[in-house]
């Protein structure tokens, strides 16, 4: 087993959906980066990028000495229409994923642990990787569990539990799992299913 801990990155840097523009997103997904690096001194950076308007040689030069590996997606006709529709984005997701396993497989990245991070997110000081040393988190995913409240009528349907996706991670022994049949029980709940998973 390697004796680093991989940090995926996923962003869409250059793009008009949200409300922040293509230098905020830029400056907020490097702070990400020195954030990884300043509270996991022994990590390896995947960090793959969707934008359909491709990053700048500017934003290259800046990005490459930050990360280990750079994926610029490379857009097809199904790609594009998941990138240009919000109500996709889980699958957006999905596919730069894909991107960062075929990494990790190809450049022998697969850490203690795999933590995703979502681009222009921080580790914040009180991050500590220590707590990942933990037998009990062994052979497991982690998540932040949030509950929120629903519009609904009744009072056992008034709340549901959702696991935060900015921010989330696995043991290294659930790779193949997470490779081979998450993903995909993920890509048909969305397509199938109509459910919204990011």
């Amino acid at each position: 087993m390697n004796d680093f801990y991989t940090f995926v990155v996923l962003a869409t840097v250059n793009t008009t959906t949200g409300i922040y523009s293509f230098d905020e997103r830029f400056l907020d997904t490097l702070k990400t980066f020195s954030s990884i690096r300043k509270q996991v001194p022994k990590s390896k950076i995947i960090f793959v990028d969707n934008s359909i308007e491709p990053l700048s040689s500017e934003q290259l030069k800046l990005i490459e000495p930050q990360v280990d590996v750079l994926i610029q997606y490379h857009h097809h006709l199904f790609s594009t229409f998941v990138n240009q529709n919000g109500l996709y984005r889980g699958l957006g997701e999905l596919l730069m994923y894909e991107q960062a396993l075929i990494a990790i497989n190809k450049n022998n990245l697969l850490g203690k642990r795999v933590f995703k991070i979502t681009g222009r997110y921080e580790l914040k000081d009180t991050f500590d990787i220590t707590f990942y040393t933990n037998p009990q988190v062994y052979g497991k995913f982690a998540f932040k569990i949030s509950l929120w409240e629903l519009n609904v009528n009744t009072p056992e349907q008034s709340h549901q539990v959702f696991f935060e996706t900015r921010l989330w991670s696995f043991c290294s022994s659930l790779y193949g799992e997470f490779k081979d049949k998450l993903i995909q029980n993920v890509f048909n709940n969305i397509i199938y299913k109509n459910h919204c998973i990011e």
